[in-house]
């Protein structure tokens, strides 16, 4: 689990902490950053498993992209941009935090103005670090650690990629002692996804389930999402029985919903949706009664069910076609999501809606809110307890009562 996010000159965020729970709920207005955090993860996640050259190779652009349009030069050079996080995997606790910028005369196309790893309870506990990063009011916890200058020169690749592919002595003495470790983070970033789920996902058809015993990830738009219920109804009854109970619960359980499976016509198949008819007997209903709400529930509920997943998954707007009556059962969802005892997910969402910001009432350190390149836990605002004595959370974010311009942590009563 991922527990802070570091962020210096990364898209609309100057220099900025951004913390994480098992289920964290972002808020703000548009541009506030949230779609920015979820790419600022699936970039340092690239960092870390492939490299900063094979991120920001140049045909991608990335690096330009969401460099901070107002960053200054780094010591009469280019700007920098920083990426930074801390968390557990497994039994691994762990600080890592980069800060580079372009360099034409380095094999990486990039230089490291700052690299440091903090590692606790693993097989290998380590403090590393090289460079200097000066801002006070900005310290990072891998500061102050043993100096890897010496093993790398800031002009070469990251440490975690330096320790996978270098050749000489000092690569294999660290391969040895810190391999374990690395992949163990490495594995919590790369197994990370950011789902905006289309409200028709499931609707077109899409290939069959191939019978080879691996479960198919949904992909990012749930545009899969017919062989992914294919793949359950021939390999997994369990599994769909447990989703199907959700699909109950979400169409009220007197709609006479029975079930849900896939059909296979001309080498692609499509979502089937069941209920009783007016004789007690099971009929296909067709484009699904309850429209584009009930295909994004059956989204989320394939994500949820299944024991294969994302260690870390982002949500854009996920309530929309949802009616306010369901928001509560999609937080029960998403709790499920992040919770489970085997293979949990954590859980990021981005949302707009004040009916589902509401089922956050009794979780509300777990609300983040964006603003102006800016974030705060809401529990950190002066006087929320008031506000939410009087207020739901969702009512008074949408009424600005927290005045929270990103400036300050005031609230307003």
């Amino acid at each position: 689990m991922i527990t802070e996010l570091r962020l210096i000159n990364f898209g609309t965020f100057a220099c900025e902490r951004i913390p994480l729970e098992p289920l964290t709920l972002f808020i703000g207005p548009p541009g506030a950053g949230k779609s920015t955090i979820a790419s600022a993860l699936q970039t340092l996640g690239s960092i870390i498993t492939r490299g900063l050259a094979a991120t920001f190779s140049p045909e991608l652009v990335i690096f330009d992209y969401f460099l901070r349009n107002d960053a200054p030069p780094w010591e009469g050079e280019t700007p920098v941009m920083g990426l930074g996080l801390s968390g557990r995997a497994d039994a691994v606790t762990f600080d890592y935090d980069i800060i580079f910028h372009r360099n034409a005369d380095s094999p990486s196309g990039f230089r490291i103005v700052y690299e440091g790893l903090k590692t606790k309870g693993g097989q290998f506990p380590c403090h590393f670090s090289s460079g200097q990063w000066f801002p006070e009011d900005f310290p990072l916890p891998t500061g102050g650690g043993n100096g890897l200058r010496a093993l790398r020169p800031p002009e070469r690749e990251c440490f975690f990629r330096f320790v996978e592919t270098a050749e000489d002595q000092t690569g294999e003495k660290l391969r040895a002692v810190m391999y374990e470790d690395l992949l163990k983070i490495r594995s919590l970033v790369r197994h990370q996804e950011t789902y905006r789920l289309r409200p028709d996902a499931g609707r077109a058809g899409c290939p069959p389930y191939d019978g080879s015993g691996r479960q198919p990830l949904l992909e990012p738009d749930g545009a899969n999402l017919a062989r992914g219920i294919h793949y359950l109804q021939e390999d997994r009854r369990d599994i769909l029985l447990h989703l199907r109970q959700w699909l109950v619960t979400y169409s009220g359980g007197d709609s006479g919903f029975v079930g849900i499976g896939a059909t296979a016509r001309e080498n692609r198949v499509w979502l089937s949706f069941f209920e009783k008819d007016q004789r007690g007997e099971n009929g296909s209903v067709p484009g699904m009664r309850y429209s584009d709400g009930g295909r994004m529930m059956t989204a989320l509920s394939y994500i949820a069910c299944c024991e294969t997943g994302p260690s870390l998954a982002f949500f854009e707007t996920p309530e929309i076609c949802q009616p306010p009556q369901k928001m509560p059962l999609l937080f029960s969802l998403f709790e499920t999501m992040a919770t489970r005892r085997d293979a949990p997910c954590q859980t990021l969402i981005a949302a707009y809606s004040p009916c589902f910001i509401d089922t956050f009432r009794d979780q509300p350190g777990s609300v983040v809110l964006l603003n102006s390149g800016k974030a705060v836990r809401l529990t950190e605002i002066e006087g929320w307890e008031e506000v939410l004595s009087i207020y739901p959370p969702g009512q008074a974010w949408q009424a600005n009562v927290f005045e929270w311009t990103g400036e300050n942590t005031d609230a307003e009563g």
